[in-house]
């Protein structure tokens, strides 16, 4: 099994975006959008991305595209799902604040 680590995670611009290898890697993702938890096994919708190699994963749940997979060393939970939720968000707010900066 191949498990983000925290730190990929974080320097991710776009973490739920053209990941199917590592997701398919791993027993189980989970959702940034309705905060579910559940078997790679039941991703039954990918779609092909733009801008990325590889496809996209579609939540089975709620049918959005904000599925990531397990990340190494942290149990995957809505509590936890939340708090990457956070950790991405202050990330791009970051992003945003130097891309602005640049003009």
């Amino acid at each position: 099994m191949t498990a983000l680590n925290i730190n990929e995670f974080k320097d991710s611009d776009f973490p739920s975006i053209g990941h199917e290898i590592i997701i398919r890697q791993n027993k189980n993702c989970g959702c940034l959008n309705c905060l579910s938890v559940y078997p790679v096994s039941e991703i039954t919708t990918w779609m092909k991305e733009t801008y990325f190699e590889e496809r996209t994963a579609w939540c089975p749940k709620c049918g959005i595209d904000n599925v990531i997979p397990e990340i190494d060393g942290i149990s995957f939970d809505k509590e936890t799902l939340k708090l990457l939720i956070d950790i991405f968000n202050k990330e791009a707010d970051s992003l945003f604040e130097k891309m602005m900066a640049k003009k």
